[in-house]
C-alpha cells in the first residue's frame, strides 16, 4: 500500500519546500489569495519539479495553468483583471544564479 493522501502532500511539501499558507497569503488581513496559479517551468529540464508541484497544487484544489495548455495565459490574466488573484510560479533553474 503506497502513501496516504496527506503523507504525499508532505513529502512534496518537504521536497519542493512548499508552503499553502505563505504561498497563498493576501494582503495584511490575511486574506486568502485566489487558488489559482500559472506555472512556468520547462517541461524537458523540469519535468519532474512539474509534476510534483501541480499534483500538490491540485490536493490543495488549486486551478493550474501553464504555457503548455492553449489560451493558459490569457485566461489566467483575464481572471486577475476582473478582479481575482493568483500566483505564479517560476522554476528556479530558468534563473541558474538565483537563491532559493
Amino acid at each position: 500500500m503506497g502513501p496516504s493522501c496527506m503523507e504525499l502532500k508532505k513529502s512534496i511539501e518537504s521536497a519542493c519546500k512548499l508552503d499553502f499558507i505563505d504561498m497563498f497569503e493576501g494582503d495584511k488581513e490575511n486574506k486568502i489569495l485566489d487558488r489559482r496559479a500559472f506555472l512556468i517551468f520547462h517541461p524537458g529540464d523540469h519535468s519532474k519539479e512539474l509534476e510534483l508541484i501541480t499534483r500538490w497544487l491540485l490536493m490543495h484544489h488549486v486551478e493550474v495553468c501553464s504555457f503548455w495548455f492553449d489560451g493558459s495565459w490569457d485566461y489566467f490574466r483575464q481572471k486577475v483583471k476582473a478582479g481575482g488573484s493568483g500566483v505564479v510560479i517560476v522554476g528556479f533553474l530558468l534563473y541558474p544564479n538565483a537563491e532559493c
